[in-house]
């Protein structure tokens, strides 16, 4: 992955993909790679993400292609998502839930 330009994550929206939270997200994110998702699952919910192409459909892939190539991404940005998506800090935030 660190020879990678962007994170693709083409999933199909469907009732078997609609609850699903794509692991390679958070790979990709804590590399500090753009991520372009078809827009299925948790990855609808970030929308507007900072570093975050969600096609809406074929026509506007080429697009966010573009969009995802030209982002300039951070290290400390990088770090920090991975600091704060670490299976631990996971299972403690599911803890705080009722």
């Amino acid at each position: 992955m660190t020879q990678f330009h962007v994170g693709l994550i083409p999933f199909k929206k469907n009732a078997l993909t609609a609850s699903v939270d794509p692991i390679k997200y958070y790979e990709y994110r804590a590399l500090g790679l753009p991520v372009i998702s078809t827009d299925f699952g948790e990855m609808s919910l970030r929308t507007g993400e900072r570093g975050v192409f969600i096609t809406q459909s074929v026509s506007d892939a080429p697009a966010m292609a573009d969009s995802a190539i030209q982002f300039c991404g951070d290290a400390g940005d990088a770090s920090a998502f991975a600091i704060q998506n670490t299976w631990e800090a996971r299972f403690d935030a599911a803890k705080l839930l009722p």
